[in-house]
């Protein structure tokens, strides 16, 4: 008995050592890894991001300062984009807007016909500097309107009688259509040929005079090539004696000849009045608009687009 409590009394001794070997390491295996834990949820190692990168969003989540970065960078970029575009239609628009040389309205280059009968036209000349402002459409034809007047009277002048010229005459004061119709039937030629005379390249009859089609640049060209020429041409002093009321009753004062220093004017609109145009002359100018729209409507476009250039 004495020799087995004494065996169990040995055997108790020499694992005590054991035990409390193994207790500690367990709790340092614990600590490592509580450690390991937290050094891993502060640098992020389960997400594969650094702790650095970590952000509240604003709804208050936690996401990656990255993403968000990228979006705001991305925003950003969209927005210079957007702004750059801007800037680039709005000089583009400038450029279309001002004053250049052009040698070429008194001699039109050619140019492939084109029509737009929709929007706005615009084109001026200005003789003392060789100079032309304009819209990028202002060579595409458009409906001719009461425009088209303006070609037959110059035919006629030149080849007519008198009594045909004083119907030219009616045709471009009181801008008659029934002048109009007369000439037109002993001269259906008349535009076609004014307009090769002239190098009007989108100018082009219809099958009566009123269908027939033109463009801002055309009638500036045409103006500005007969006052070189001649300053006191017939076809400008018909011009300049233009009567407040039209042969229809339509008030002839709108558009072009709103500008300062206005000599000369004629005028177009539409049987429905949704289309209007005029060209008028000055000392140093000619100027011409076309719109789809109110006498009214062309007279803005007129005064905005032309009149701080006559100053």
């Amino acid at each position: 008995m004495t020799r087995s409590n004494s065996s169990k009394s040995a055997r108790q001794t020499s694992t005590s050592p054991l035990l409390s070997g193994v207790k500690g390491l367990s709790w340092l295996c614990l600590v490592v890894a509580v450690v390991v834990f937290i050094v891993a949820a502060l640098t992020g190692t389960h997400t594969g991001t650094s702790a650095s990168h970590l952000a509240i969003s604003p709804n208050g989540q936690l996401s990656d300062s990255r993403a968000i970065d990228a979006t705001s960078q991305a925003n950003s970029a969209a927005q210079n984009s957007e702004t750059s575009s801007a800037q680039r239609n709005s000089r583009d628009s400038r450029v279309n807007s001002e004053l250049t040389a052009d040698s070429n309205i008194l001699r039109p280059t050619k140019i492939d016909f084109v029509e737009n009968q929709q929007g706005s036209q615009f084109t001026l000349y200005r003789f003392s500097d060789n100079s032309k402002l304009g819209s990028t459409s202002d060579r595409m034809a458009r409906p001719a309107l009461s425009l088209a007047k303006l070609f037959i009277a110059e035919y006629v002048l030149d080849n007519g009688t008198s009594a045909e010229k004083e119907l030219v005459a009616a045709m471009i004061t009181e801008s008659s259509d029934a002048a109009a119709d007369q000439l037109w039937a002993l001269y259906p030629e008349a535009i076609d040929e004014v307009a090769e005379d002239y190098r009007l390249f989108s100018t082009r009859a219809g099958d009566r005079w009123g269908f027939s089609v033109t463009s801002t640049y055309d009638v500036v060209s045409f103006i500005a090539q007969l006052k070189d020429e001649d300053p006191k041409h017939p076809l400008l002093e018909m011009m300049k004696r233009t009567v407040p009321v039209a042969a229809d009753g339509y008030e002839q004062d709108f558009g072009t000849a709103k500008l300062p220093g206005v000599q000369g004017s004629k005028w177009g609109w539409s049987d429905d009045r949704t289309l209007h145009s005029s060209v008028s002359f000055g000392k140093d100018f000619v100027a011409a608009a076309a719109i789809t729209g109110s006498a009214d409507d062309l007279s803005e476009i007129a005064e905005k687009q032309f009149i701080s250039y006559l100053k």
